[in-house]
């Protein structure tokens, strides 16, 4: 009798995936396999969102829980057919102000008069009482949890409640990663850290989730566009996750670039462009930037198209071309006087 061959097996069971794969693309019309985005350029350059473990980095004030805000909405509202269920652990923010900017996307509104509706502007409130419906009506498909910490313990005590109740299809998003708390604390920080990465990446893997966390980076990044090494202090945060992206707008410190557009016609009379470096990605579907105009009214993204990101990376390009032409000439000076002072000392 021929010995099983396990190495055999595991490639036939990788092919029939590979097969099924293609035949759910084939099924829905589309080029991802993974959940819709609602993002039509992030959804190709990443596969849609798998169950997978996903970062999303950026320095303080740049947009990160808007962002993944807006990522949980639609990404709840594109999926319904597929009965896409999302947990929002928000650790750092309280659970009315997350559900307020879910109201302001559902209705495209301002999300202070989400929270304040005086005085009454009828259209508005119009708006406003549609959209806290629109998002009533989710409620079995969307739980935000806000706690000050929660333990990787809790959040697979979440998950386990979940398959028990027959969800099959989940997504989880956490808000901000320094939060979460490992199963046993370590001494050091950045080891507790490399645990919690792990940690998450083991529940997604057992439990057949997308799990999505913010990552904040150090001051350095809000005054510059961040970059790969900025992730190198704890290489987990870059080597772990299945996509690592990095979310900027030098609008808000920097105002180097920087990229604004007019929009005369609404509520932001000054539009920035915030920019989304996908810094890593296994699949290795695109690596570079993505752009997106930002309305703070609306706490809104809206994606750039395909002519508009490039011409953004273009520029971006350019800049950077410019100031390294400028800080070589600077060093070539500086050599050159070292020189002469050293010929004066002779």
């Amino acid at each position: 009798m021929k010995k099983k061959s396990y190495s055999d097996k595991d490639l036939r069971e990788q092919v029939l995936k590979m097969k099924d794969r293609g035949e759910k693309l084939l099924l829905k019309k589309r080029k991802f396999l993974g959940f819709d985005t609602g993002f039509t350029i992030l959804n190709n350059a990443t596969d849609g969102f798998q169950d997978e473990l996903y970062l999303l980095a950026g320095g303080s004030s740049m947009g990160k829980t808007t962002f993944v805000t807006q990522l949980c909405w639609q990404m709840c509202m594109k999926n319904e057919s597929e009965d896409l269920r999302i947990i929002y652990l928000s650790l750092d923010q309280k659970a009315i102000d997350i559900t307020a900017k879910f109201v302001a996307q559902a209705g495209e509104l301002p999300v202070d008069y989400v929270l304040h509706p005086f005085p009454v502007d009828e259209e508005l409130d119009e708006l406003r009482i549609k959209a806290i419906s629109k998002v009533s009506s989710l409620k079995e498909r969307i739980t935000v949890i806000d706690e000050e910490e929660f333990s990787t313990r809790e959040l697979e005590d979440v998950l386990i409640a979940e398959r028990k109740a027959g969800v099959e299809k989940l997504f989880v998003i956490i808000d901000p990663l320094f939060k979460i708390k490992p199963e046993k604390e370590e001494e050091r920080f950045l080891d507790t850290y490399r645990r919690v990465m792990l940690e998450l990446k083991k529940l997604s893997g057992r439990y057949g989730c997308g799990i999505l966390i913010t990552y904040g980076l150090s001051s350095n990044a809000e005054l510059r566009r961040p970059e790969r090494r900025d992730l190198l202090e704890i290489p987990e945060i870059l080597s772990i996750p299945y996509v690592v992206m990095s979310l900027y707008c030098d609008y808000m410190v920097n105002f180097e670039t920087p990229f604004l557009e007019w929009d005369w016609s609404g509520r932001d009379i000054m539009v920035p462009i915030s920019e989304l470096n996908i810094i890593k990605n296994k699949m290795s579907f695109f690596m570079g930037r993505l752009f997106y105009r930002y309305f703070a009214s609306l706490s809104l993204y809206r994606e750039c198209v395909d002519q508009e990101n490039e011409n953004y990376s273009q520029m971006i390009g350019n800049i950077v071309y410019h100031k390294e032409k400028a800080h070589r000439k600077d060093r070539q000076l500086l050599e050159k006087q070292l020189q002469k002072d050293d010929k004066v000392d002779v």
